[in-house]
């Protein structure tokens, strides 16, 4: 199990690897999140988690998950889109 130190600095990395990677093809960044801690059950057991919450318009979640499932040690990691409304990007 991670600490929580730990997983802020895996988010952070896989941050900037998408950065690098992945929003110079698809043309926007992820420069903020935010990190909600908690509690899940897994088959009755209750246990800590983690929601990360990303605010941008265009991004490859696929790419995102697997990357922090990997980095995180995980089996799977769980995306949900909800379509944002903002004045900016209308």
């Amino acid at each position: 199990m991670f600490t929580r130190e730990e997983v802020e600095e895996n988010i952070e990395t896989v941050r900037q690897l998408y950065n690098l990677d992945v929003a110079g093809k698809i043309g926007e960044t992820v420069d903020a999140y935010t990190i909600y801690e908690g509690v899940g059950f897994w088959q009755g057991v209750r246990e800590k988690t983690i929601i990360l919450e990303i605010l941008v318009n265009n991004m490859d979640s696929k790419w995102f998950a697997e990357a922090l499932a990997t980095y995180c040690k995980q089996d799977c990691v769980m995306v949900t889109a909800h379509k944002v409304e903002c004045d900016v990007w209308k």
